[in-house]
């Protein structure tokens, strides 16, 4: 019996070990890392706001909350740009590239950032999906080609 313990206790420290540093080389499902995606390259860099509006259609009536903020950041060199999706707070939230790719924050604790991809979910799903919005979404702009940030409410 001592042996079949010894040689059990062998075993499992063995696989322990073997799980510790296969751990540590592959990266968390999900996590990507989007810096370079996230720049928007050229000499000009500008700026259009929009709100952000969740749409409630009751009956012939429709009844508009203020969800959020949307950023388009483009230049003369990234025309298509992207688009950053803030909380009501202006906070990142997540983003989303000219074809319809989306990533959203999942947590920030200081300098580290995870954000997780979204996959292709189209611009209006993607903004949806990031601020966890029922419904449908309308966009009203606030100000365009401009290089400051929106008016506070």
């Amino acid at each position: 019996m001592s042996r079949i313990t010894v040689l059990a206790t062998c075993f499992l420290a063995a696989w322990g070990l073997a799980g510790c540093g296969s751990a540590a080389k592959t990266a968390v499902p999900g996590e990507v890392d989007v810096t370079e995606l996230m720049k928007v390259s050229g000499i000009a860099v500008y700026r259009e706001w929009s709100k952000i509006y969740s749409a409630d259609v009751r009956g012939e009536k429709v009844v508009r909350k203020h969800v959020g903020y949307l950023e388009r950041v483009y230049s003369e060199d990234d025309l298509e740009g992207k688009s950053f999706v803030l909380d009501m707070q202006h906070h990142d939230r997540g983003f989303l590239l000219p074809g319809g790719k989306a990533f959203l924050l999942e947590q920030s604790h200081g300098d580290r950032e995870v954000w997780r991809d979204l996959g292709n979910t189209g611009f209006r799903n993607g903004v949806k999906k990031i601020l966890d919005v029922p419904g449908r979404i309308d966009f009203e702009t606030v100000s365009a080609a401009s290089t400051s940030p929106p008016p506070k409410e």
